[in-house]
């Protein structure tokens, strides 16, 4: 599912979202949740005063779902013994 690097000039957040959420290369994994929230910040932005809006909904739901995958993938930090 890699995309080597480029980004859309329109990026579809979904399927954005989708890959990182679906990448099973975790070298690749970092990259994908980079460009899913890139876009998915970018098409907040752009819905911020609709309110109401369910896709700014789903923006906030995604972003906090990347957030969990990125703290699952990142090397933990074993304390000192």
């Amino acid at each position: 599912m890699s995309h080597a690097g480029i980004l859309p000039s329109n990026p579809d957040w979904k399927q954005l979202y989708r890959s990182a959420m679906f990448e099973l290369d975790s070298t690749e994994l970092p990259q994908q949740i980079a460009k899913a929230r890139q876009a998915m910040l970018e098409r907040a932005k752009e819905i911020f005063n609709k309110t109401g809006d369910n896709e700014f909904h789903a923006l906030c739901d995604g972003l906090r779902a990347l957030r969990l995958l990125e703290e699952e993938v990142a090397p933990s930090e074993q304390p000192a013994a």
